[in-house]
Order: C-alpha cells, then structure tokens, then sequence
C-alpha cells in the first residue's frame, strides 16, 4: 500500500466525554493537521462538535495527545502517516 505522505493516515482514539459524544472508540481518519481530523470527526459527531470542539480545535477541557507522548495544543500541528491522536476531556485520566 502507498503510504500517502500528503494526506496521512492516522488512528484517532476516543476517551472520557469525546467516547461519550462519539459513541466509538477507535477511528481511522486522514488528515495533514490536528485541526483537520478536529473538524472531521466534528463533521461526522454534531454532539462531539457541540461539546467538545470549536472549529478546528478543542474546547477547554479537552485535550490532544501525539502518540502517547505529548499533549498538542495546536491545531497546525502536523501528523504523519501511522500516527495515534488521542482526543479526550482532562478528566478522562483520572
């Protein structure tokens, strides 16, 4: 399979109050930024977009982690093919 460098695929895992909005767990998405896969999984849950996101970024309260290892604030934040976005509210890690 072609790995697409310009549209990379990514794993976007959902915890807390986003699971909760979404209604799933675990989604492959495409997307060249965080904010894309914001406003895609937006597009696709109108309750994750009403709670949980204000355009192309997180509400306050909620949170992005890059591949277990850094919390993004960003929205430009550029992703790369194989990625993991991890979306959830701050009281979703106890």
């Amino acid at each position: 399979m072609k790995r697409q460098k310009d549209n990379p695929e990514v794993t976007v895992e959902f915890f807390g109050i986003v699971r909760a909005r979404t209604g799933i767990a675990v989604k492959k998405m495409r997307g060249i930024t965080l904010g894309d896969i914001i406003q895609q999984v937006s597009d696709d849950y109108p309750d994750f977009a009403r709670d949980c996101a204000d355009g192309f970024q997180l509400r306050t309260g909620f949170a992005a982690n890059m591949n277990g290892a850094a919390f993004v604030t960003d929205s430009s934040t550029l992703l790369a093919e194989g990625d993991v976005v991890m979306l959830m509210s701050l009281d979703a890690g106890g």
